[in-house]
């Protein structure tokens, strides 16, 4: 649970690993694409807009194609509730 406006953000990582190589991470914020990260640790910060309940979703890319991904729902209140 976050407090909104007392947190900013919302700190995603997903901790993927792959027996090749791992191209890319996708983030998504309720069905939108957020950004990507090519980079390990695959990280990225969502800014916090208001109140409500938030779902997040990581795609991982491997170097030959194949997919997984896994899906967090967070509820960000308002402070002092």
């Amino acid at each position: 649970v976050y407090r909104y406006p007392a947190d900013r953000e919302i700190a995603l990582e997903a901790q993927a690993t792959d027996n090749i190589a791992i191209a890319r991470v996708e983030f998504y914020h309720n069905g939108q694409l957020l950004g990507s990260d090519e980079n390990w640790p695959y990280t990225l910060d969502w800014r916090i807009d208001g109140p409500g309940v938030q779902t997040f979703r990581a795609v991982v890319f491997d170097a030959v194609g194949n997919t997984a991904e896994s899906t967090l729902t967070v509820e960000v209140l308002r402070s002092g509730e």
